[in-house]
C-alpha cells in the first residue's frame, strides 16, 4: 500500500490531498485500487496528471475512485489509459480490465 501527498500548489503549502495505492491481488490475478480527491481549483490539473502518471503503473485491472473531478478534469479523462467511467464526476469511479481495454480501443 503506498499512501502519498498529490502534488501541492506553490504558496499553499498546509492545502495537502493524498492519494492512496493499493497493490495486491483478488483470485489470483493482480488488481490496484486508486482513490484521489482532487482540489476544486485549477491545481487540480497537476494533481491531475501525478494520478494519470500512478493509473498509467497500474496492473491490468484496476479500480480509481475520484473525488472532486470538475468538468475540465471529466473532459481530460482516463478513458485513454484503458478506464471507463461506472459513475459520472464529481464523484467518478473507474475501472481497467480486458474487457474495458478492447472497449477503449
Amino acid at each position: 500500500m503506498h499512501d502519498r501527498y498529490l502534488p501541492v500548489a506553490p504558496l499553499r503549502p498546509f492545502e495537502r490531498r493524498g492519494l492512496l495505492e493499493v497493490v495486491g491481488t483478488w483470485n489470483g490475478v493482480a488488481l490496484t485500487l486508486v482513490a484521489a480527491r482532487f482540489a476544486s481549483d485549477r491545481t487540480s490539473l497537476r494533481e491531475w496528471r501525478f494520478t494519470r502518471g500512478v493509473l498509467r503503473r497500474a496492473s491490468e485491472r484496476a479500480l480509481f475512485f475520484a473525488d472532486g473531478v470538475s468538468p475540465e478534469l471529466a473532459r481530460i479523462g482516463v478513458a485513454d489509459l484503458g478506464f471507463v467511467s461506472r459513475m459520472d464526476p464529481p464523484c467518478a469511479v473507474y475501472r481497467r480490465d480486458e474487457s474495458s481495454r478492447a472497449l477503449s480501443q
